[in-house]
């Protein structure tokens, strides 16, 4: 917040709902899991093609998708703290599933 004070910055908060399941697992991963509660089928299990809760890789798919998505929007990484990323209006930074975006307010309409 004294980032925003000193340069005279906007800010949006986020938390990104079920954020470990927007992640793919990567094509050569085969995890299996059981039938949910209320659904069985005898001899069958199921293979996940994304990330889930409780998995241990969960979070570092969940890293690599968010990253991937903000070098897609033409974002540039910090090399020396790799969850923010900058433009020249707007900063981002996230840890887990809480995402801030710091932008100038001249571009507000641009950043909603």
């Amino acid at each position: 917040m004294a980032i925003t004070a000193k340069f005279d910055l906007d800010t949006r908060q986020l938390d990104a709902v079920n954020a470990f399941t927007n992640a793919l697992l990567d094509e050569d991963e085969e995890v299996y899991v059981l039938f949910p509660d209320g659904y069985y089928r005898q001899g069958w299990v199921l293979r996940l093609m994304r990330a889930l809760y409780g998995l241990p890789r969960s979070p570092l798919l969940w890293q690599k998708e968010l990253t991937s998505a903000f070098k897609d929007l033409g974002l540039k990484q910090c090399p020396d703290e790799p969850r923010v990323f900058q433009n020249d209006w707007l900063t981002v930074f996230f840890f887990v599933d809480d995402i801030v975006f710091l932008y100038r307010k001249d571009k507000e309409g641009v950043a909603d």
